[in-house]
């Protein structure tokens, strides 16, 4: 049949033609307007500018092409038919059916077309299709191409974005979108069983329903919201800014999540994530091996699990939420607790890695749960700067945590609902973290305490105990053990009215030495125990104590209290000011500081004054040895030994018992109260006091200006010079003196005076039953108010001086000495003898007495039967010259 060619008019209307071109070809030109037009075999219906067509059925090998300015509505597209819109044409709700085609050239457009089950729709580029139905055909939009508004219906359907290509606002009902590399879609709406595939192309403003966002290498979702379905991202695809309400979305290896909010729901991530937040009951984001997510942020009671091989670096948990370590997971980089709630953090075993995190924002309401460190009866936390360890009998597990805490924040453990040891912080104080217990030993006790005003409790308690009354803790164990107890031990105070001002920390049972120390601006009391334990206070005013085994007292600060134990101790005072006080053992005690109140023990100590301002009692078989001036040592009942360096300026007091001083040569006072003291003088301006009761044995030096001694009453002076120009002045008391010369000697009013001069003194007598006595030259002996005896027998020309009361005077018998008797007119009363008076030879001279009363005494002179020569002075005073029978007048006076 030959082929027909028909032309429809502008104006003319053709209904019903069928065009076969079975047997040929026919063509159908439209002008003018067509309806229910039937195209068969390898016919071709045209509707070109001005025309329109209305119902076509375009049959196998069948076209139908609709040119610029032409319509066709309501085309029926069957297998093996197709319509062509170009440029400038518009088709209107076109079926495509199965084996049927549509094809949207540049220019062209199409509206509402609905490709059902094998139908095929190509909307090409710069062609334009909108509210394309998809009942289980395929609509493939090429590069340059725009298709909105596309709703697909059937399981079987196919909307395929290639590169370049776009499509908005699709409804996938059922059926697939590929987007493929360069591809975009937008607004996409996924409900029931759609499947959106991003094979390398992009998505905005994605919702799910239902259905799945599946997104391939390349392919990038953003802004996709999911309250149904799921997105998965595979490996080389990105999502971002998705919101899944319910719904899930999985994270494949290689496959990367930005800024997900999980609302309620689960992301299972084997790839990449950042800045997730998970928020909400039953909101989890699990991370499974291979997994890392960064930035995370737990919220509102949702959940993070990391399990064997996942990693999550830098998360949050902002009020309530729970981070889960499970064993081989790794949270590193930073964990940090925020805002208003309970945030937790669950480690699974020692295999779950989290002690490369910085933990940060911990609070009271917060809990790290270690479910797989069992609690104990021992459990107790260490902290050591940033690192704080759980340590059970079960294991122990570190963490790291930022100094961001209130100052009062401590780490405290407690048993979990499972058993488990829980980490969580409290107000306390750690009253003995900087205590420092030095040296090794295989057992000691330690009981702790502060002063009884001070209330509250004892947490973190390890192995130790705390007393019935609530007041002291006690442990026992390794010094290493009892050390890291104390360091760890946390106090509650109770209420915030009080605050301590002394620590208390005793040391008993030591096994072997042990050093203790405890850095607090507290005041202190360190006690030592049975060994000898080196004992350091601190910079408060610390009470520091040795114990049975003596040890070293090391005082740091000022005003320190160091008391000696029953063991030998070496005392140190620190800043000064010490109050020190020996015990039993033999102690050595250096004053280097100065200012000190020092009180030996019994046992005899070593006493080192090497600074200004010091008091020291000794008390027992001490040795001191001065190195400083302005230092003051008591004698109070032991055999006191003390050395005075030169230049110090030193007081010593005697009270009870027997001291030996050796003095320097800056000048020493001594006062011998009570007791004995034998004083050494070196050289210095010493001041020497015998008191009431007391005894002193002064031994002068051999030069320098020469010491000062007063006796006292009741008091013994006993001095024995070596050539200085000493002054001993026996006051109240009673004086004596051997071998003293160049100096100047008073006896004491209490009389019985032994005194003997040496050479070049001046001898004074005090009291009755004084000897004074002269055994070299230049000698002056004057009698005092007594009876007294002065001999210079043993002298090389000695000027003796008869007192008020009577004296034996004693001359060389050497005829070539001449002595010098002298009585002062005035002194009445007192009856004198002279013996060893050689005539011619020695003097008799009277002071005070004029001419006439030397005559009238001379010529009372008279001879006894004995051979002894009588006068009586004009004052009453009578003179016996024994041995003497004539006296001529020149030698009278």
């Amino acid at each position: 049949m030959a082929m027909a060619d028909i032309v429809v008019s502008a104006g003319v209307t053709s209904s019903g033609v069928t065009l076969n071109g079975s047997t040929g070809s026919a063509t159908m030109d439209v002008f003018g307007t067509t309806s229910n037009t039937q195209l068969t075999g390898s016919s071709a219906e045209t509707v070109l500018s001005g025309g329109s067509a209305v119902s076509t059925t375009v049959g196998s090998a069948s076209r139908q092409n609709v040119s610029s300015g032409g319509v066709a509505s309501g085309t029926q597209i069957s297998s093996g038919g197709w319509q062509n819109v170009s440029s400038g044409g518009s088709v209107l709700s076109a079926s495509v059916n199965s084996g049927g085609s549509q094809i949207i050239s540049a220019g062209g457009s199409a509206l509402g077309t609905v490709i059902r089950l094998g139908g095929n729709v190509s909307l090409l580029s710069g062609g334009v299709a909108q509210s394309a139905v998809l009942s289980g055909g395929n609509f493939t939009v090429s590069s340059g191409a725009s298709v909105s508004g596309v709703d697909i219906e059937n399981q079987a359907s196919d909307l395929i974005v290639s590169s370049g290509g776009s499509a908005i606002g699709t409804l996938l009902n059922n059926g697939r979108t590929v987007v493929q590399s360069g591809g975009s879609v937008s607004g996409t709406r996924i409900t029931t069983n759609g499947d959106l595939y991003l094979s390398g192309g992009t998505a905005s403003d994605t919702v799910l329903i239902g259905g799945n966002a599946l997104i391939s290498s390349g392919g990038i979702a953003s802004g996709t919201v999911l309250s149904g379905g799921m997105e998965n991202i595979y490996s080389g695809g990105v999502a971002s800014g998705t919101v899944v309400s319910s719904g899930s979305q999985f994270v494949d290896a290689g496959g990367i999540a930005s800024g997900t909010r999980l609302l309620g729901t689960l992301q299972t991530l084997s790839g990449v994530a950042y800045s997730a937040q998970v928020t909400g009951s039953g909101a989890l984001q699990s991370i499974q091996s291979g997994g890392v997510a960064s930035g995370t942020v737990v919220t509102s009671g949702g959940g993070q699990q990391i399990f064997a091989g996942g990693v999550a670096l830098n998360d949050v948990i902002a009020g309530s939420g729970t981070v889960t370590v499970n064993s081989g997971g790794v949270l590193s980089g930073s964990l940090t607790f925020s805002g208003v709630g309970s945030g937790t953090l669950v480690i699974g075993d020692n295999s779950a890695v989290v002690s490369g995190a910085v933990i940060s924002g911990f609070q009271s309401d917060d809990e790290i749960d270690l479910t797989g460190l069992g609690y104990d009866s021992q459990t107790y936390v260490t902290q050591s700067g940033s690192t704080t360890s759980v340590v059970t009998g079960n294991g122990s597990y570190s963490l790291n945590f930022a100094s961001d805490g209130p100052g009062n924040r401590v780490f405290l453990a407690r048993q979990g609902s499972n058993g488990s040891t829980v980490l969580y912080a409290a107000g306390g104080i750690l009253p003995a973290q900087s205590m420092s217990l030095g040296g090794t030993a295989s057992s000691v006790t330690a009981d702790f305490g502060f002063d009884a005003a001070y209330a509250g409790s004892y947490a973190n308690l390890g192995s130790g105990e705390v007393s019935t009354d609530g007041k002291t803790y006690s442990v026992t164990g390794t010094s290493a053990e009892v050390s890291t107890a104390l360091q760890n031990l946390v106090f509650q105070p109770t209420g915030s009215g009080t605050s301590p001002t002394m620590v208390k920390l005793v040391l008993s049972n030591e096994a072997a030495p042990l050093v203790l120390q405890l850095s607090t601006t507290l005041n202190q009391y360190l006690a030592g125990g049975a060994q000898a334990d080196t004992i350091i206070g601190g910079t408060g005013a610390d009470t520091l104590q040795s114990g049975s085994g003596g040890g070293v007292l090391q005082a740091r600060g000022s005003g320190d209290i160091l008391i000696g134990g029953s063991g030998a101790t070496l005392f140190n005072d620190g800043d000064g000011a010490a109050t020190i006080r020996g015990g039993q053992g033999r102690d050595t005690i250096n004053a280097a500081a100065g200012r000190d109140t020092i009180v030996t023990g019994s046992a005899g100590s070593q006493v080192n004054l090497s600074a200004a301002g010091n008091v020291a009692w000794s008390k027992g078989a001490d040795t001191v040895s001065v190195m400083a001036s302005a230092n003051t040592i008591v004698g109070a009942g032991g055999a006191t030994y003390a050395t005075i360096s030169n230049n110090n300026v030193t007081t010593f007091i005697q009270s009870t018992g027997a001291s030996t001083v050796v003095g320097g040569d800056g000048g020493t006072t001594v006062f011998g109260t009570g007791g004995t003291v034998d004083y050494t003088a070196n050289g210095g301006r010493d001041l020497v006091v015998a008191g009431n009761g007391g005894t002193v044995n002064l031994f002068g030096s051999t030069s320098g200006p020469g010491l000062l001694a007063f006796g006292q009453s009741g008091a013994a002076l006993d001095y024995t010079g070596h050539g200085a120009s000493d002054t001993i002045i026996g006051g109240t008391g009673s004086v004596s003196v051997s071998s003293g010369s160049n100096g100047l000697y008073v006896g004491g009013s209490a009389g019985l005076n032994m005194i003997i001069a040496a050479g070049d003194s001046t001898v004074l007598g005090g009291g009755n039953g004084d000897v004074l006595s002269s055994t070299g030259k230049g000698n002056v002996l004057v009698a005092g108010a007594g009876n007294a005896t002065l001999t210079g027998a043993a002298g090389n020309g000695t000027e003796m001086f008869a007192g008020t009361g009577n004296a034996l005077m004693i001359g060389s018998t050497n005829a070539s000495v001449v002595d010098a008797f002298a009585f002062a007119n005035g002194q009445a009363g007192g009856s004198d003898t002279i013996t060893g008076f050689t005539a011619g030879v020695d003097r008799l001279i009277l002071n005070g007495f004029s001419g006439a009363q030397a005559d009238a005494s001379y010529a009372t002179q008279s001879v006894d039967g004995s051979g002894n020569m009588h006068f009586t002075l004009t004052d009453n005073t009578q003179i016996t010259l024994v041995g003497v029978s004539a006296l001529s007048r020149s030698q009278f006076g």
